[in-house]
Protein backbone atom coordinates (compact mmCIF):
# COMPACT_ATOMS: atom_id res chain seq x y z
CA UNK A 1 0.00 0.00 0.00
CA UNK A 2 1.60 3.34 -1.08
CA UNK A 3 1.29 6.71 0.64
CA UNK A 4 -1.63 7.76 -1.52
CA UNK A 5 -3.60 4.63 -0.56
CA UNK A 6 -2.89 5.20 3.14
CA UNK A 7 -4.05 8.78 2.92
CA UNK A 8 -7.18 7.73 1.05
CA UNK A 9 -7.96 5.07 3.68
CA UNK A 10 -7.44 7.56 6.51
CA UNK A 11 -9.73 9.98 4.74
CA UNK A 12 -12.45 7.38 4.38
CA UNK A 13 -12.13 6.32 8.04
CA UNK A 14 -12.24 9.95 9.12
CA UNK A 15 -15.31 10.55 7.02
CA UNK A 16 -16.96 7.48 8.54
CA UNK A 17 -16.25 8.65 12.09
CA UNK A 18 -17.52 12.13 11.26
CA UNK A 19 -20.68 10.68 9.77
CA UNK A 20 -21.19 8.53 12.85
CA UNK A 21 -20.77 11.50 15.16
CA UNK A 22 -23.18 13.51 13.03
CA UNK A 23 -25.73 10.67 13.18
CA UNK A 24 -25.54 10.43 16.99
CA UNK A 25 -25.78 14.21 17.28
CA UNK A 26 -28.84 14.22 15.05
CA UNK A 27 -30.40 11.41 17.09
CA UNK A 28 -29.71 13.31 20.32
CA UNK A 29 -31.36 16.38 18.89
CA UNK A 30 -34.41 14.41 17.80
CA UNK A 31 -34.67 12.45 21.05
CA UNK A 32 -32.66 13.95 23.94
CA UNK A 33 -33.19 10.87 26.17
CA UNK A 34 -32.19 8.31 23.55
CA UNK A 35 -28.61 7.91 24.73
CA UNK A 36 -29.59 8.03 28.41
CA UNK A 37 -31.92 5.04 28.06
CA UNK A 38 -30.19 1.70 28.85
CA UNK A 39 -30.47 -0.93 26.14
CA UNK A 40 -31.72 -3.42 28.78
CA UNK A 41 -33.93 -1.48 31.16
CA UNK A 42 -34.78 -3.13 34.49
CA UNK A 43 -38.53 -3.72 34.74
CA UNK A 44 -40.47 -1.91 37.42
CA UNK A 45 -41.75 -4.60 39.79
CA UNK A 46 -44.16 -4.67 42.69
CA UNK A 47 -42.74 -7.15 45.18
CA UNK A 48 -45.13 -9.61 46.86
CA UNK A 49 -43.43 -8.91 50.21
CA UNK A 50 -42.03 -6.01 52.18
CA UNK A 51 -38.22 -6.16 51.72
CA UNK A 52 -35.70 -5.50 54.50
CA UNK A 53 -31.95 -5.83 55.02
CA UNK A 54 -30.98 -6.95 58.52
CA UNK A 55 -27.37 -6.40 59.60
CA UNK A 56 -25.76 -9.02 61.84
CA UNK A 57 -23.03 -8.40 64.41
CA UNK A 58 -20.18 -9.03 61.94
CA UNK A 59 -21.66 -6.67 59.35
CA UNK A 60 -23.19 -9.40 57.18
CA UNK A 61 -26.45 -8.17 55.66
CA UNK A 62 -29.32 -10.61 55.41
CA UNK A 63 -32.14 -10.38 52.88
CA UNK A 64 -35.46 -10.43 54.76
CA UNK A 65 -38.96 -10.72 53.28
CA UNK A 66 -42.07 -9.69 55.24
CA UNK A 67 -45.27 -11.32 53.95
CA UNK A 68 -48.95 -11.44 54.73
CA UNK A 69 -51.09 -9.73 57.37
CA UNK A 70 -48.88 -7.11 59.02
CA UNK A 71 -50.80 -7.29 62.31
CA UNK A 72 -51.33 -11.05 62.45
CA UNK A 73 -49.62 -13.63 64.69
CA UNK A 74 -45.96 -13.86 63.67
CA UNK A 75 -44.18 -16.76 61.98
CA UNK A 76 -40.47 -16.68 61.13
CA UNK A 77 -39.25 -19.31 58.65
CA UNK A 78 -35.63 -20.50 58.38
CA UNK A 79 -34.64 -22.61 55.36
CA UNK A 80 -32.03 -25.35 54.99
CA UNK A 81 -28.60 -25.59 53.38
CA UNK A 82 -28.46 -24.63 49.68
CA UNK A 83 -32.05 -23.34 49.83
CA UNK A 84 -33.57 -19.87 50.14
CA UNK A 85 -36.66 -18.06 51.36
CA UNK A 86 -38.37 -19.32 48.19
CA UNK A 87 -38.50 -22.78 49.79
CA UNK A 88 -41.57 -21.57 51.70
CA UNK A 89 -43.57 -20.20 48.77
CA UNK A 90 -46.36 -22.70 49.45
CA UNK A 91 -46.79 -21.11 52.87
CA UNK A 92 -46.26 -17.39 52.30
CA UNK A 93 -48.36 -17.37 49.11
CA UNK A 94 -51.18 -19.44 50.61
CA UNK A 95 -54.27 -18.37 52.52
CA UNK A 96 -52.06 -18.28 55.63
CA UNK A 97 -51.14 -14.78 54.43
CA UNK A 98 -54.68 -13.61 55.22
CA UNK A 99 -54.24 -14.38 58.93
CA UNK A 100 -50.54 -14.38 59.76
CA UNK A 101 -47.53 -12.15 59.42
CA UNK A 102 -44.84 -14.35 57.93
CA UNK A 103 -41.17 -13.40 57.73
CA UNK A 104 -38.55 -15.29 55.76
CA UNK A 105 -34.85 -14.63 55.36
CA UNK A 106 -31.92 -16.03 53.42
CA UNK A 107 -29.21 -17.55 55.57
CA UNK A 108 -25.75 -16.01 55.32
CA UNK A 109 -24.14 -17.23 52.12
CA UNK A 110 -27.51 -18.05 50.56
CA UNK A 111 -30.07 -16.40 48.28
CA UNK A 112 -29.92 -12.60 48.29
CA UNK A 113 -28.00 -12.35 51.57
CA UNK A 114 -24.31 -11.43 51.77
CA UNK A 115 -21.82 -14.19 51.03
CA UNK A 116 -18.76 -13.12 53.01
CA UNK A 117 -15.33 -14.64 52.44
CA UNK A 118 -13.60 -16.35 55.34
CA UNK A 119 -13.99 -19.61 57.21
CA UNK A 120 -14.64 -17.83 60.51
CA UNK A 121 -17.74 -16.16 59.04
CA UNK A 122 -19.47 -19.55 58.91
CA UNK A 123 -17.91 -21.73 61.62
CA UNK A 124 -18.78 -19.42 64.51
CA UNK A 125 -22.07 -20.65 65.94
CA UNK A 126 -22.69 -17.33 67.68
CA UNK A 127 -22.88 -15.56 64.31
CA UNK A 128 -25.75 -17.82 63.22
CA UNK A 129 -27.47 -16.98 66.52
CA UNK A 130 -26.82 -13.26 65.97
CA UNK A 131 -28.28 -13.49 62.46
CA UNK A 132 -31.56 -14.80 63.85
CA UNK A 133 -31.55 -12.19 66.62
CA UNK A 134 -30.91 -9.42 64.07
CA UNK A 135 -33.84 -10.52 61.90
CA UNK A 136 -36.19 -10.64 64.90
CA UNK A 137 -35.10 -7.22 66.16
CA UNK A 138 -34.78 -5.35 62.87
CA UNK A 139 -38.01 -6.77 61.42
CA UNK A 140 -39.76 -5.57 64.57
CA UNK A 141 -41.07 -9.01 65.49
CA UNK A 142 -42.59 -9.14 68.95
CA UNK A 143 -42.69 -12.89 69.76
CA UNK A 144 -42.64 -15.05 66.63
CA UNK A 145 -43.09 -18.77 66.26
CA UNK A 146 -39.82 -19.84 64.62
CA UNK A 147 -39.98 -22.59 62.01
CA UNK A 148 -36.62 -24.23 61.25
CA UNK A 149 -36.23 -26.68 58.39
CA UNK A 150 -33.18 -28.95 58.04
CA UNK A 151 -30.05 -26.78 58.60
CA UNK A 152 -32.52 -24.15 59.84
CA UNK A 153 -32.35 -25.98 63.15
CA UNK A 154 -28.75 -24.83 63.54
CA UNK A 155 -29.44 -21.09 63.95
CA UNK A 156 -32.24 -21.96 66.38
CA UNK A 157 -30.02 -24.16 68.56
CA UNK A 158 -27.26 -21.56 68.67
CA UNK A 159 -29.81 -18.79 69.32
CA UNK A 160 -31.23 -20.70 72.28
CA UNK A 161 -27.73 -21.16 73.73
CA UNK A 162 -27.00 -17.43 73.53
CA UNK A 163 -30.38 -15.75 73.97
CA UNK A 164 -32.81 -18.30 75.39
CA UNK A 165 -36.48 -18.43 74.36
CA UNK A 166 -37.81 -15.25 76.04
CA UNK A 167 -38.33 -13.46 72.67
CA UNK A 168 -40.08 -16.46 71.08
CA UNK A 169 -43.68 -17.69 71.19
CA UNK A 170 -42.93 -21.21 70.01
CA UNK A 171 -40.59 -23.49 68.06
CA UNK A 172 -41.49 -25.66 65.08
CA UNK A 173 -38.70 -28.03 64.01
CA UNK A 174 -39.24 -29.52 60.52
CA UNK A 175 -36.90 -32.39 59.60
CA UNK A 176 -34.47 -30.19 61.50
CA UNK A 177 -30.84 -30.64 62.41
CA UNK A 178 -30.97 -30.22 66.19
CA UNK A 179 -27.81 -32.21 66.95
CA UNK A 180 -24.78 -33.27 64.93
CA UNK A 181 -24.39 -37.05 65.20
CA UNK A 182 -23.68 -39.90 62.81
CA UNK A 183 -26.58 -41.69 64.50
CA UNK A 184 -28.97 -39.46 62.57
CA UNK A 185 -27.26 -39.61 59.18
CA UNK A 186 -29.43 -40.23 56.14
CA UNK A 187 -29.44 -43.27 53.92
CA UNK A 188 -25.93 -44.50 52.98
CA UNK A 189 -26.47 -44.04 49.25
CA UNK A 190 -27.14 -40.32 49.76
CA UNK A 191 -24.50 -39.42 52.34
CA UNK A 192 -21.89 -38.32 49.82
CA UNK A 193 -24.15 -35.89 47.97
CA UNK A 194 -24.00 -32.92 50.31
CA UNK A 195 -20.19 -32.96 50.72
CA UNK A 196 -19.88 -33.24 46.93
CA UNK A 197 -21.81 -29.98 46.49
CA UNK A 198 -18.71 -28.30 47.94
CA UNK A 199 -16.31 -29.97 45.48
CA UNK A 200 -13.69 -27.72 43.81
CA UNK A 201 -14.86 -29.21 40.48
CA UNK A 202 -17.84 -27.41 38.95
CA UNK A 203 -19.19 -30.47 37.11
CA UNK A 204 -19.12 -32.53 40.29
CA UNK A 205 -20.92 -29.78 42.17
CA UNK A 206 -23.68 -29.55 39.57
CA UNK A 207 -24.29 -33.31 39.52
CA UNK A 208 -24.28 -33.48 43.33
CA UNK A 209 -26.63 -30.52 43.55
CA UNK A 210 -29.19 -32.21 41.33
CA UNK A 211 -28.91 -35.46 43.27
CA UNK A 212 -29.15 -33.74 46.65
CA UNK A 213 -32.24 -31.80 45.62
CA UNK A 214 -33.93 -34.96 44.35
CA UNK A 215 -33.11 -36.66 47.66
CA UNK A 216 -35.02 -33.96 49.54
CA UNK A 217 -38.34 -35.39 48.32
CA UNK A 218 -40.14 -38.73 48.50
CA UNK A 219 -42.83 -37.33 46.20
CA UNK A 220 -40.86 -35.43 43.57
CA UNK A 221 -41.82 -31.83 42.74
CA UNK A 222 -43.03 -30.88 39.28
CA UNK A 223 -40.31 -30.22 36.73
CA UNK A 224 -41.12 -26.49 36.82
CA UNK A 225 -40.76 -26.44 40.62
CA UNK A 226 -37.57 -28.52 40.46
CA UNK A 227 -35.97 -26.16 37.94
CA UNK A 228 -36.86 -23.18 40.11
CA UNK A 229 -35.37 -24.87 43.19
CA UNK A 230 -32.26 -25.86 41.27
CA UNK A 231 -31.76 -22.24 40.26
CA UNK A 232 -31.74 -20.87 43.80
CA UNK A 233 -29.73 -23.84 45.12
CA UNK A 234 -27.05 -23.01 42.55
CA UNK A 235 -26.67 -19.47 43.95
CA UNK A 236 -24.71 -20.71 46.97
CA UNK A 237 -20.97 -20.33 46.21
CA UNK A 238 -18.47 -23.14 46.64
CA UNK A 239 -16.58 -21.30 49.38
CA UNK A 240 -19.75 -21.02 51.49
CA UNK A 241 -20.53 -24.72 51.16
CA UNK A 242 -16.98 -25.81 51.90
CA UNK A 243 -17.02 -23.85 55.18
CA UNK A 244 -20.47 -25.11 56.22
CA UNK A 245 -19.44 -28.69 55.42
CA UNK A 246 -16.53 -28.26 57.84
CA UNK A 247 -19.11 -28.34 60.62
CA UNK A 248 -20.81 -25.37 62.26
CA UNK A 249 -20.94 -26.03 66.04
CA UNK A 250 -24.24 -27.27 67.45
CA UNK A 251 -24.19 -28.54 71.04
CA UNK A 252 -27.43 -27.15 72.37
CA UNK A 253 -28.69 -30.00 74.57
CA UNK A 254 -28.84 -27.90 77.74
CA UNK A 255 -30.45 -25.01 75.89
CA UNK A 256 -33.19 -27.32 74.58
CA UNK A 257 -33.82 -28.58 78.11
CA UNK A 258 -34.37 -25.00 79.23
CA UNK A 259 -37.04 -24.32 76.57
CA UNK A 260 -40.44 -23.49 78.05
CA UNK A 261 -42.35 -22.30 74.99
CA UNK A 262 -44.49 -24.77 73.03
CA UNK A 263 -42.62 -27.01 70.59
CA UNK A 264 -43.84 -28.91 67.53
CA UNK A 265 -41.54 -31.45 65.87
CA UNK A 266 -42.51 -32.56 62.35
CA UNK A 267 -40.60 -35.12 60.31
CA UNK A 268 -41.09 -37.09 57.12
CA UNK A 269 -41.00 -40.82 57.83
CA UNK A 270 -39.13 -41.44 54.54
CA UNK A 271 -36.56 -38.67 54.99
CA UNK A 272 -33.47 -39.85 53.09
CA UNK A 273 -31.18 -37.07 54.36
CA UNK A 274 -31.85 -36.88 58.11
CA UNK A 275 -33.05 -40.00 59.86
CA UNK A 276 -36.42 -39.75 61.56
CA UNK A 277 -34.80 -41.18 64.70
CA UNK A 278 -33.56 -37.66 65.51
CA UNK A 279 -37.08 -36.96 66.75
CA UNK A 280 -36.35 -39.25 69.72
CA UNK A 281 -33.54 -36.90 70.71
CA UNK A 282 -35.84 -33.91 70.30
CA UNK A 283 -38.43 -35.46 72.59
CA UNK A 284 -35.77 -36.46 75.14
CA UNK A 285 -34.43 -32.91 75.56
CA UNK A 286 -37.81 -31.20 75.08
CA UNK A 287 -40.29 -33.63 76.68
CA UNK A 288 -43.24 -31.28 76.21
CA UNK A 289 -42.73 -31.22 72.41
CA UNK A 290 -45.57 -32.54 70.26
CA UNK A 291 -44.51 -34.92 67.51
CA UNK A 292 -46.06 -35.06 64.01
CA UNK A 293 -44.76 -37.78 61.69
CA UNK A 294 -45.60 -37.49 58.00
CA UNK A 295 -45.93 -40.99 56.58
CA UNK A 296 -44.82 -41.60 52.99
CA UNK A 297 -43.07 -38.23 53.02
CA UNK A 298 -39.46 -37.17 52.56
CA UNK A 299 -37.34 -34.30 53.87
CA UNK A 300 -39.75 -31.49 52.94
CA UNK A 301 -43.26 -31.99 54.41
CA UNK A 302 -44.19 -28.35 53.80
CA UNK A 303 -43.86 -28.97 50.06
CA UNK A 304 -44.88 -32.61 49.75
CA UNK A 305 -47.92 -32.41 52.03
CA UNK A 306 -48.65 -28.70 51.98
CA UNK A 307 -52.29 -28.74 53.03
CA UNK A 308 -51.65 -30.80 56.16
CA UNK A 309 -48.51 -28.84 57.01
CA UNK A 310 -50.20 -25.45 56.68
CA UNK A 311 -53.16 -26.59 58.75
CA UNK A 312 -50.95 -27.92 61.55
CA UNK A 313 -48.77 -24.82 61.46
CA UNK A 314 -51.75 -22.46 61.76
CA UNK A 315 -53.21 -24.42 64.68
CA UNK A 316 -49.84 -24.49 66.45
CA UNK A 317 -49.22 -20.75 66.02
CA UNK A 318 -52.64 -19.93 67.44
CA UNK A 319 -51.93 -22.27 70.36
CA UNK A 320 -48.75 -20.31 71.10
CA UNK A 321 -50.50 -16.92 71.39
Amino acid sequence: MDGTDRMTRRGLLGAGVSAGVAFVAAADAAEPNLRATPFYAAPQMTLPYRPLRAKSTDGTELAVQDWGHAEGPEILFIHGVLQSHLSFERQVRSDLAERFRMVTYDLRGHGDSDKPIGRDRYLNGELWADDLAAVIAQAGLRRPVVVGWSLGGLPIGNYLMKYGDARLAGLHFVDALTKRSRDYAGRPEYRGLLPATASPDLGTRIDALRGFLRACFKTQPSEADFERMLAFNAQVPQHVLSHIMAGVPLEADDAYRAVRVPVLVAHGAEDALLNVSITAFDRAVMPHARLSIYQDCGHAPFHEMTERFNSELAAFVLQCQ
